[in-house]
């Protein structure tokens, strides 16, 4: 039997572009702050290869043992998702163009039946985008938007190599498990 997230509906939001304003950071350096929009988008052909370029700069990144692990998404899955209401796709524009996303599976565990989780499947801002609070700003409204869903709670998993979990623990995050991986291919 599939079991999917009751009461899902469709969604679509956007929040107001905040005015653009002069950042100085702590080094005596300023920076123009950029204009960004976020948004919930529903994932279509579309933002599928829109988001490519990014989810193989975020491969290249964070991968681990790329010579036998290669980025290869199951799209025909996350167009199954979308269908079933079980993706969240949260995006992050500037002037239209996608500067981030923070993507989160919703699930009913087999052991919590009467509980909707929330497990982040990817989340990256471009490199160029990554001073200021854009990415604080993604994490808050992805709580918004889990909390509209009914989701219990969410968890992320974090790369020793790439890791942001103080960014976590500043909005709220605290620790819950740790995961450990053997690779059993080469």
């Amino acid at each position: 039997e599939k079991r999917f997230v009751e009461g899902v509906e469709q969604y679509s939001y956007v929040l107001k572009v905040k005015p653009e304003r002069t950042l100085t950071y702590m080094d005596g350096k300023s920076t123009q702050a950029h204009k960004y929009t976020i948004g919930v988008e529903e994932f279509t052909w579309d933002l599928f290869n829109e988001a490519m370029p990014l989810l193989e700069a975020h491969w290249e990144e964070v991968a681990v043992n790329k010579e036998y692990i290669k980025l290869k998404p199951d799209y025909k899955l996350y167009f199954l998702m979308q269908e079933s209401k079980t993706l969240n796709c949260l995006v992050a524009r500037s002037e239209g163009k996608l500067i981030g996303y923070l993507v989160t599976f919703l699930y009913v565990h087999p052991h919590y039946t009467d509980h909707t989780f929330g497990q982040n499947d990817i989340f990256y801002i471009s490199p160029k985008y990554r001073k200021g609070m854009l990415a604080i700003r993604l994490i808050k409204e992805q709580e918004k938007e889990m909390i509209r869903l009914g989701v219990s709670s969410i968890t992320y998993h974090i790369k020793p190599e790439r890791d942001f979990s103080k960014l976590l623990e500043r909005s709220g995050h605290t620790l819950f498990e740790t995961v450990y991986r053997k690779d059993l291919t080469e």
